[in-house]
Parts: structure tokens; sequence; C-alpha cells
């Protein structure tokens, strides 16, 4: 498996997403402990999961200076709108214009980027891309009939 260093816009957009859909609560579960959901720490944990990933997998290898700044440059978008014409002066968080489907990918494709750490399986980052999908997931299916319970009818022919 390869690995590289995701763009920072990439991040940038899936948590823009989350936090237009006012998104609040993940949960680390194999730690049993909240994980912090303000966009600025998400944008930190999925870009150090990142970077520790290619760490891990490449080792002194990787070229370093590509590590330097990259959370900053991942935070400098936030304000900014998708089109980079809007600004948010209230929430710090601009608006993301894409739609669910690419956010879905693009987290399928930064989680494939980001495994390669050994407990992968019980880091925040982990669990916060579960959350985030759940998230997207539920926006694509929107339009469904049966939301969170199904009930067969009871009459029986």
């Amino acid at each position: 498996m390869s690995a590289f260093l995701v763009n920072p816009e990439h991040i940038t957009e899936i948590v823009k997403f989350a936090a237009n859909k006012n998104f609040s609560h993940a949960y680390n579960c194999a730690t049993k402990n909240p994980i912090d959901c303000d966009p600025v720490k998400m944008v930190e944990i999925m870009a150090q999961a990142n970077v520790d990933s290619l760490k891990a997998r490449y080792g002194d290898t990787w070229p370093k200076e590509e590590f330097f700044g990259y959370i900053a440059k991942c935070l400098k978008d936030l304000p900014f709108s998708t089109d980079g014409l809007g600004q948010s002066l209230l929430s710090g968080v601009g608006s993301c214009q894409l739609s669910p489907k690419d956010v879905y990918n693009m987290l399928c494709c930064w989680n494939y980027q980001s495994c390669e750490v050994d407990n992968w399986f019980e880091t925040d980052a982990y669990w916060l891309h579960v959350y985030l999908k759940d998230l997207v997931a539920r926006e694509m299916a929107k339009g469904a009939e049966v939301t969170w319970d199904y009930q067969k009818d009871k009459e029986v022919a």
C-alpha cells in the first residue's frame, strides 16, 4: 500500500462540510472518551493523522519538509467558502459547496492515506472519520422512507 499527504483543502472541505451541518459530537469507542469537534481541532486531528501515517509507512525515507507547516496550511482555508469568494466572520468556518457524495469519497481517500499507524482503530482520527462518514451518509439518505425504525405492517394477508 502506498500513501500520500492529501492536499490541505481536502481536509478543510471535509471539516467545513461537518461544521456547516452543525456536527458537534464524536466519541472514541476504544478509549471511551469524547472527541473535540471544534472545527480547528478536527482539522488538526485529521492532518496529524495523515502525517503520522506517512511517518509509520515510510519512516525516514519520506521528505520531512513536506510535513513542515502542513497543519497550518490545512487551517489556512477554513474561514473561506469552497469557491474562495465568501469568508465567515462569525463562525470562522466557510461554507462547503461540495456534495455529500464528494465529501464521502474524500473521507474514504483520507482514511486510506491515514491508516498506517499500528493503533489506527484506537485513534481519535479513526473514530472522528467514522462519525463524519455517518453524517455524510445521513445527508445522502435524506429522501429515505425509513429513517430509524422499521416495522413491517402487522396485517397478514
